[in-house]
């Protein structure tokens, strides 16, 4: 429990500490709890919980509790479920309790700023800027990477997927590059191996739901 946050709660004047859980949609109750803290309890039908580790969550029902925070009411809706054991405080109501914030830029403290502010914002391009040689060149590191094989495995072969002839040029002045970065060698005959790079329709499909992506290259080079 040492990496974990607690708040204490005070749900009908009780004070009780919850599991503060941003992975969780939901608040929940141990119904043992619910039992002994909430002195007028008007259960109505709850919805299918299902654990971090993907578990259905036996639930009773659920309800709006009177919760005090920091001398703030609310009204918080609250599972009740058998078999859990700490109360959970979800993601929503964190926000409406002002428990958790997103903060979308970096702070120095007083020791790591030369003691010259007691703490300064850092936007992107100071830190760009800052380490500006992270972000040049080819990312070619000063090692040989040996690639082991399993024992037995049968050489794969693909055909090369068409380029668009809209993007034909682009693609062979790039090669051309990459060619004179000696990053690539350019082959003429059939060779054993080959890695068909996914297209972008596969690599958007895995990436989900995600908004924002960092990367310290322009691209990637791929091994045939």
């Amino acid at each position: 429990m040492e990496d974990s946050w607690f708040v204490n709660l005070h749900v009908d004047g009780v004070s009780v500490k919850f599991k503060v859980d941003t992975g969780a949609q939901c608040n929940v109750m141990p119904k043992h709890l619910y039992d002994s803290v909430v002195k007028t309890k008007v259960l109505q039908p709850g919805p299918r919980v299902t654990a971090y580790n993907r578990q259905p969550v036996r639930v009773m029902g659920q309800q709006r509790l009177n919760v005090t925070y920091k001398g703030l009411q609310f009204k918080v809706l609250c599972v009740i479920a058998e078999e859990v054991d700490i109360p959970v405080l979800g993601l929503p109501s964190c926000k409406q309790m002002n428990v958790v914030r997103l903060v979308d830029s970096v702070e120095i403290p007083q020791a790591l700023n030369s003691g010259s502010e007691k703490s300064r914002q850092v936007s992107i391009n100071t830190l760009l800027n800052k380490y500006a040689a992270m972000f040049k060149g080819i990312g070619k590191l000063p090692t040989k990477h040996h690639i082991q094989l399993k024992q037995g495995v049968a050489p794969v072969v693909r055909p090369a997927r068409r380029i668009p002839f809209k993007i034909r040029s682009a693609v062979l002045k790039k090669l051309s590059e990459m060619e004179n970065l000696r990053l690539i060698q350019k082959v003429s005959e059939p060779t054993e191996w080959h890695f068909q790079v996914p297209s972008a329709q596969e690599i958007f499909a895995r990436i989900g739901k995600a908004r924002y992506f960092w990367t310290r290259r322009p691209g990637f080079f791929k091994f045939s």
